[in-house]
């Protein structure tokens, strides 16, 4: 059941965050060079 409520909150507001540390995570400096476009 905790399982399903963090994905619940992770599919809400915190989504677009979590995706955002994920490609910084699998892909360094990729945000910014998106900013920087």
């Amino acid at each position: 059941g905790h399982f399903w409520s963090l994905a619940h909150e992770i599919s809400g507001e915190a989504l677009p965050t979590v995706m955002k540390k994920v490609i910084e995570a699998a892909i360094p400096g990729a945000t910014k060079k998106q900013r920087a476009h």
